[in-house]
C-alpha cells in the first residue's frame, strides 16, 4: 500500500469496526528520534519505530501486552473492547541511557499526538491473526523454504557449471 497523504489521513480517522478494537501506538518525540525501539504484542514483534512514528492494530476483543524495548522492556496490558479506539504513547527518555516507557492516553489527547506523526509503512493494518502463533510459525516456514528455494537454485547452477566444464 502506498504511503501518501490521504491513505494516512484516513487510517487517522478510523472507526474501529463494531467486532474489533482498534489500537494506535504513538511516539511523537522528536527527542532521541533516531533511537529505533522494538514494539511487540503478546510476545510478537510488530515493528521497530523511530521518533514522529505510528502503528495501529485492528485486534480481537482480549487481553494483550504491548511491549517496548530498548535498553529496557516497558510492557503495557490491557483488556481491549469491542468497538473501542486505544491510544498509546510510546516515548524514550535519551538522558539516562535510552528508557523507554508506553503508557495509555485518552482519546482526545492521543489524537492530538497522531495528527504531528507518520505511518511506520511495514504497519499497514495488522490484525489479531497477525499476532497469532500458528502466522508466525508459517511466516517462518515461508523464510525457510524460500532459503531452500535459493539453495536448490544456486546447486542446479553449480551443477550445471560444472557439466559444461567436464563437456569442454
Amino acid at each position: 500500500m502506498e504511503q501518501n497523504n490521504e491513505n494516512i489521513l484516513k487510517i487517522k480517522e478510523i472507526v474501529p469496526p463494531e467486532d474489533k478494537a482498534l489500537v494506535y501506538i504513538i511516539r511523537p518525540q522528536i527527542v532521541g528520534r533516531i533511537v529505533e525501539l522494538i514494539l511487540e504484542c503478546n510476545g510478537t514483534y510488530i515493528a521497530t519505530t523511530k521518533g514522529k512514528r505510528f502503528v495501529y492494530l485492528l485486534l480481537d476483543p482480549g487481553p494483550y501486552t504491548f511491549v517496548s524495548i530498548s535498553k529496557n522492556k516497558s510492557s503495557l496490558q490491557l483488556n481491549l473492547e469491542a468497538g473501542v479506539s486505544y491510544f498509546i504513547l510510546q516515548m524514550i527518555k535519551v538522558i539516562g541511557g535510552n528508557l523507554t516507557t508506553l503508557e495509555l492516553m485518552e482519546e482526545v489527547t492521543g489524537r492530538e499526538k497522531l495528527k504531528k506523526c507518520s505511518l511506520i509503512p511495514s504497519s499497514y493494518g495488522l490484525t489479531t491473526e497477525s499476532l497469532t502463533p500458528e502466522s508466525v510459525t508459517s511466516k517462518e516456514k515461508n523464510k525457510y523454504a524460500i532459503a531452500l528455494l535459493i539453495i536448490i537454485i544456486g546447486l542446479i547452477f553449480i551443477i550445471w557449471g560444472i557439466s559444461d566444464i567436464m563437456r569442454a
